[in-house]
């Protein structure tokens, strides 16, 4: 790039930067003189911009209770909890906010349409990529293309469920690059240990065909031209060639920062051959290291040989090269007062060419990339958790069983004691009373207080704070289990106090509670609130660990002392999908 370019670049950045009112550590100069700042500011603003956009996402596609996988089989739930990467998604999704935005999307649009990308393109990259990274030598191989081909059919479908007025267009944009991305990521997984040809010249001219890896990465491609046809905007021939531009920006990036692990998984990247092409000693190097993969010691001075080449330094170059004619482009189409968000996108890759350049490319790449989790960092506070009260009741019968519901709330089938949320001037001992006679149709005399609990999520930011009273049925002589009916499953939701006559009275001995899981798993489709499906006094012992609210089973345990004080108890309801276990039995009738 000519130093005239960098000028009008950078006045270009200024302007937009000015519009913007000037947001902290992003002023274009630091893009140059502090780098790593930039990176950080970058991140920071970003996650402050779309907090409520990120928080929608997630409450669709998190690994533990996203409601658009409550219809999906506990398999697929288990290989998405797997491979779901918050980071990779948040990366990934942001060119869609920033160039819908710009152009004038709607947020509601662009959160459901992110949201099925991550599903159908963004993980399943993930999964392929280390699959691929890991020599086919990964330990979930077949499950994986499995799970890959599934989310791929998720994703589309939900694509087609949104009817959007250009989906057709949406469609084939996400068809032809995901089409592209599985045919290069084919390739090169067949172009592995290969040495180049002869003429290193050849392989370098060929590394910039439309066939090279440095299109392998398709998110800069669907995403930003995703954005303007979201806003009726017909993406021009230009501003293609601009998302292609940043995609080997991406890609070279990359390349320069992972050269130790490329070239020890089979891949001659573009820096290696250039130091190829300057030092041809280095090629016998490589041949020894391929026969002998795990040599580290070879490893070791073919990276020795690369730092007295100019080869990274060559590809930064090259990258620097590319990302100037797509800012290029980008200057021509957005005005600078609309378009700074456009501006981070290009800059953040630019801010990392400098950084590198400062340390030598020694950099260690973790270090670069450094996005906090927007639903755990985003306030400054350190432990940014609102506490929202509430108030719950600890009853046993006189077989010294404790009353009990069953509940089905955000994926989860287990026992949990009578407790909720309170109202707006509602005392805790009043929300114990209606909470106990909402979920289990009894009338409850409240006690004594038994224990103040606090059941906390950091990636919610909200925490349950009540007080359990110790409670006294008063008709202790009707205690039989209350059990959902089947026609009850067409409902939405239900409630023993407001829907009784969904309930019917089974002895606890007789209850098929193995037949109401598969009822509730393959029927039910609760909200995200819960629905009680079933109520009674219950041996709490006889519940497996995993089936038990793990904070009531802790009261519980208390309870088992003849005088109990009233105590502190906490757990961390992020926790709760490591604790619960659904494939057990919700109860042991023997």
């Amino acid at each position: 790039m000519q130093i005239e370019d960098k000028d009008t670049w950078l006045a270009y950045c200024r302007y937009a930067w000015d519009a913007a009112g000037r947001p902290g550590g992003l002023k274009p100069d630091a893009i140059r003189n502090d780098p790593i700042e930039f990176d950080r500011s970058y991140y920071n603003y970003f996650e402050r911009r779309y907090i409520d956009i990120w928080l929608s996402i997630y409450s669709r596609i998190n690994p533990e209770d996203g409601f658009l996988f409550k219809r999906e089989s506990r398999e697929f739930k288990e290989s998405w909890r797997r491979n779901f990467n918050w980071d990779t998604v948040w990366k990934q999704t942001l060119p869609l906010l920033v160039y819908g935005s710009t152009l004038g999307a709607r947020n509601e649009v662009l959160t459901e349409l992110a949201s099925w990308y991550c599903i159908g393109q963004g993980i399943p990259s993930i999964v392929i990529d280390r699959i691929l990274d890991e020599d086919n030598k990964a330990n979930y191989v077949s499950e994986d293309a499995a799970f890959c081909i599934l989310s791929y059919i998720k994703g589309l479908n939900g694509l087609r469920s949104m009817n959007l007025p250009n989906s057709a267009q949406l469609e084939d944009i996400f068809l032809g690059h995901t089409a592209e991305m599985y045919s290069k990521m084919l390739i090169e997984s067949r172009s592995r240990f290969i040495p180049p040809g002869a003429f290193v010249s050849d392989a370098i001219r060929d590394y910039f065909l439309p066939n090279s890896r440095l299109f392998s990465s398709v998110f800069l491609g669907i995403l930003p031209l995703w954005g303007h046809v979201l806003a009726n905007k017909i993406p021009s021939a230009e501003m293609i060639t601009s998302t292609e531009y940043l995609r080997m920006v991406r890609q070279l990036n990359d390349e320069i920062l992972d050269v130790r692990d490329d070239l020890s998984q089979g891949l001659l990247t573009i820096p290696w051959l250039y130091a190829i092409e300057e030092s041809p000693l280095l090629r016998e190097l490589i041949d020894a290291l391929w026969k002998d993969k795990n040599n580290e010691k070879i490893l070791n001075n073919c990276l020795k040989m690369l730092d007295q080449t100019s080869g990274r330094e060559r590809a930064a170059a090259q990258a620097l090269g590319f990302l100037s004619k797509s800012m290029s482009i980008s200057m021509n189409h957005f005005n600078a007062h609309k378009g700074f968000e456009i501006t981070l996108l290009h800059n953040i890759r630019w801010a990392l060419l400098n950084w590198l350049e400062k340390v030598n490319f020694q950099r260690d790449p973790k270090t670069i990339y450094a996005p906090c989790i927007p639903r755990e960092k985003i306030i400054s506070a350190e432990y940014p958790i609102e506490p929202i009260p509430g108030g719950g009741v600890v009853v046993f019968n006189s077989s010294k069983h404790v009353l009990l519901s069953l509940v089905l709330k955000r994926g989860m089938l287990r026992w949990e004691l009578p407790a909720g949320v309170s109202k707006d001037d509602e005392s805790m001992e009043e929300t114990a009373l209606r909470e106990s006679r909402e979920e289990t149709g009894k009338q409850i005399k409240i006690g004594n207080a038994l224990a103040v609990c606090w059941h906390y999520s950091r990636k919610l930011n909200k925490g349950w704070m009540g007080v359990f009273f110790k409670g006294e049925y008063m008709d202790d002589a009707a205690s039989d289990l209350l059990i959902v009916t089947p026609n009850a499953f067409a409902q939405n939701k239900f409630n023993i106090l407001y829907t009784p006559e969904l309930y019917r009275s089974v002895n606890l001995d007789d209850c098929d509670f193995e037949e109401l899981r598969n009822m509730c798993s393959s029927v039910l489709h609760p909200t995200a609130h819960e629905s009680i499906v079933a109520s009674g006094f219950i041996d709490w012992k006889k519940i497996p660990a995993g089936r038990l609210h793990p904070l009531h089973r802790k009261l519980l345990e208390m309870c088992e002392s003849a005088d109990p004080d009233v105590e502190l108890l906490c757990a961390n309801a992020d926790e709760d999908f490591d604790i619960y276990d659904g494939h057990s039995k919700l109860y042991y009738t023997s």
